[in-house]
């Protein structure tokens, strides 16, 4: 585990950067097993209630497979300062489960 946490890029530009195999993501449900629950959490946190509109938002924007310097972008309106730290640990997290899943 720990090994795989090492392998996930912890700077901005590298981890943006990070190849995702949506192959994988898509292979074992990741987006809908892992993330959305983290996503549904985060945002619960960050605005005080759970705003399904804006999960919506940012699953669709992952399902799409949109780059994350886009979704960062579109999420700056709504979390302002927070949009980047929430930006880049989701996509740690999409990475550290694509990684998990093809080291078995």
């Amino acid at each position: 585990m720990r090994n795989l946490i090492k392998q996930v890029p912890t700077d901005k530009k590298k981890a943006f950067e990070f190849e995702i195999d949506w192959q994988c993501v898509h292979d074992h449900n990741i987006i809908e097993k892992k993330l959305r629950p983290w996503v549904k959490k985060k945002v619960t946190e960050f605005l005080g209630n759970e705003e399904q509109g804006m999960i919506e938002f940012i699953m669709r924007k992952v399902t799409a497979q949109s780059k994350p310097e886009g979704i960062l972008a579109e999420l700056e309106g709504f979390l302002d300062d927070e949009a980047e730290n929430f930006t880049l640990k989701m996509w740690r997290m999409l990475i550290f489960e694509v990684l998990r899943v093809k080291a078995r």
